[in-house]
């Protein structure tokens, strides 16, 4: 059993803690049930108007899909599924039919490459206009094997990670390869060429 923080254990708590400081989770020693918690507060909390996720592999009683169908019936809420993940490709299909019956809207993942990015955001109406919570994941949105595999998870209320997730939704949803990030880099486009370039720039500092 992995640790939760003490201000995720209470739901209206958790956007004010992410507004003071981001929360890093290393699963499985942090729990799962942290993200469960996340996305709890969004469903019941009035000033979220929108939850859009990626769907890759997850367990067959989630409560994040718990939450999510249940935040269906005031807010809006979108999932992207990728219909192709191996093994998983029947259990997908059927999670997608679920959403739907729910009042979720449903894209599947298109084009030569499958959707691997585990990612999640969270709009929350303020004064000011959208505010966006942002999760990005190794690992897939699923309870039990983030009990067994080590992955490494960020929730964020930085508003750049926020524009760049809220433009990633957008490209794929109009099936376009997401780019010119602000902070995050995609693979397989970009990703190894900033990794080979860090490592290049390394090697001449020590030089």
């Amino acid at each position: 059993i992995g640790w939760v923080p003490r201000s995720f254990r209470n739901e209206g708590q958790i956007f004010d803690r992410l507004d003071a400081k981001d929360l890093l989770l290393h699963h499985p020693y942090d729990s799962f049930d942290s993200y469960v918690a996340f996305i709890k507060a969004a469903a019941r909390d009035p000033r979220v108007i929108k939850i859009e996720q990626t769907f890759y592999r997850t367990d067959t009683d989630s409560l994040v899909v718990a939450h999510l169908k249940e935040a269906a019936k005031t807010k809006e809420v979108h999932v992207f599924i990728e219909a192709r993940a191996r093994f998983d490709e029947l259990n997908n299909i059927r999670l997608a039919d679920a959403f739907k019956k729910s009042g979720v809207k449903v894209t599947f993942a298109s084009g030569k490459l499958k959707l691997h990015a585990k990612i999640a955001l969270v709009t929350l109406k303020t004064e000011n206009g959208p505010r966006y919570y942002s999760h990005l994941s190794t690992g897939n949105y699923n309870a039990v094997t983030s009990s067994h595999y080590t992955d490494l998870a960020i929730i964020t209320s930085n508003q750049e990670i926020g524009a760049d997730s809220r433009q990633f939704f957008d490209s794929i949803l109009l099936q376009e390869n997401p780019k010119a990030f602000r902070k995050l880099v995609i693979a397989p486009q970009f990703l190894a060429r900033r990794l080979l370039a860090y490592i290049r720039e390394e090697i001449e500092a020590v030089k």
